[in-house]
C-alpha cells in the first residue's frame, strides 16, 4: 500500500499540438512606406514616429526578402527556384542564395522589387515604392495560415494571399503584370508577398501602393500556434493503491449504539469496517494529484466518473496538461 508513487521520465510525454485561430473581426495594422531614397533626407521622413524612415524600411525589406532576386528582370519580374537561381526572365545571371530570403513554399516563387528612385511621396509617384504591413507576433502566433490573409479598404476585400506567399488582387489574371488599375479592382494577380512566419506583408505593385497608401488598414487571417501538451501516465499495479482514504470506511464512523447527546456511543477505535479487509474489496479512483519533491500538491486531475482499481491487471490514468 502506498499513498504516493514517483513518476519516471518514461511516464511523461511532451507533444506539440497545432491550433488555429481565426479573428472574428478585421484587425487594424500599420502599413509603412519604403522608398529608395537617401537616408535622413526630406523625402525620407514619410513614416510617423516611432516607425523607421522610408529608406530604412526599403533597405531592410530588400536585404531580408529580395536580395537573391537581383539583378531584376526588365519585365519587371523574376522567378527563382528554392535555391535562389533565376529560372524565368531575360537576365540569366546566376543569383545564388547568399542570403535566406524566407521562401514561403517549395514552388517557384515570384519576387518583384522596385529599384527605381523616388523623389516625392505624392500618391501619384509611388510606382517605385513599397508598403510594408506589420502584424504583431502576439496576433499571428507561430505563423499565418497560408491562404487565409485578406486586406480590406472601406470594408471591401481588395487584396489576399494565394497560399504560396504571394499577394494578389481581385480581377482578371494578366501575365504581363500591367500596373494599371480600375477603381479598387486590379487587372493583374501579383502585387507583393507575405512572409507567413514573420507576419510581414510587402506590397510592391505600384497600384496597390497608391490605393492603400501609408497608414492603418484592416486585415483578416488565421493564426497558427503550437501548444505543448504534457501527458503524465500514472500506472496503478494490482498490488498498489488497494486502500481508500474515504473516512466512511473507518469503523469509528459507524454507530454501535443509538446516539446520545455526549456522543459516547460512537466507536472511535480507528479500525476499518470488515468488508474492506476482504479480497474482493477494490477502491474507486476519483482523482489523481500531482506533487513535487516536497510533497506539495501542484495539480489535481478529476475523473469523469469513479473507476474501480483492478486486482489482476495494470490500470493507466493519463493526465493531459496544456501550456
Amino acid at each position: 500500500m502506498g499513498a504516493f508513487k514517483s513518476l519516471t521520465s518514461q511516464d511523461i510525454i511532451v507533444s506539440p499540438l497545432t491550433v488555429h485561430r481565426s479573428s472574428s473581426s478585421a484587425i487594424s495594422i500599420p502599413f509603412l512606406l519604403g522608398k529608395n531614397t537617401s537616408y535622413n533626407s526630406v523625402d525620407d521622413e514619410s513614416n510617423s514616429f516611432p516607425w523607421p524612415s522610408a529608406s530604412l524600411v526599403y533597405a531592410s525589406v530588400k536585404q531580408l526578402y529580395y536580395s537573391n532576386t537581383f539583378p531584376n528582370d526588365p519585365q519587371p519580374y523574376i522567378v527563382i527556384d528554392n535555391q535562389g537561381n533565376v529560372v524565368e526572365g531575360s537576365q540569366t545571371a546566376n543569383v545564388n542564395s547568399r542570403y535566406e530570403n524566407y521562401l514561403q513554399s517549395g514552388l517557384e516563387a515570384i519576387r518583384n522589387f522596385p529599384t527605381g528612385s523616388d523623389s516625392s511621396v505624392s500618391p501619384n509617384n509611388l510606382s517605385n515604392s513599397l508598403l510594408v504591413g506589420i502584424i504583431s507576433q502576439s496576433l499571428f502566433g507561430d505563423y499565418i495560415k497560408p491562404g487565409s490573409l485578406s486586406i480590406y479598404k472601406n470594408n471591401e476585400r481588395i487584396l489576399f494571399d494565394d497560399g504560396q506567399g504571394n499577394i494578389v488582387g481581385d480581377g482578371t489574371v494578366d501575365p504581363t503584370f500591367d500596373t494599371t488599375f480600375q477603381g479598387n479592382k486590379f487587372d493583374f494577380p501579383y502585387l507583393g508577398n507575405v512572409i507567413y512566419t514573420h507576419g510581414i506583408i510587402i506590397l510592391t505593385g505600384g497600384s496597390a501602393v497608391r490605393v492603400l497608401d501609408v497608414g492603418n488598414h484592416d486585415i483578416q487571417f488565421i493564426s497558427v500556434r503550437t501548444v505543448y501538451e504534457t501527458q503524465y501516465k500514472c500506472t496503478i499495479r494490482p498490488d498498489e493503491f488497494n486502500y481508500s482514504q474515504n473516512p466512511t470506511l473507518l469503523s469509528g464512523s459507524q454507530l454501535t449504539n443509538p446516539i446520545i447527546a455526549s456522543g459516547s456511543s460512537i466507536n472511535t477505535s480507528g479500525d476499518v469496517v470488515d468488508f474492506v479487509t476482504g479480497s474482493a474489496f477494490a477502491p474507486y479512483v476519483t482523482a489523481v494529484g500531482l506533487y513535487n519533491t516536497n510533497n506539495e500538491l501542484l495539480a489535481v486531475g478529476k475523473l469523469a466518473q469513479p473507476i474501480p482499481t483492478s486486482r489482476t491487471v495494470d490500470m493507466n490514468i493519463v493526465i493531459n496538461m496544456d501550456k
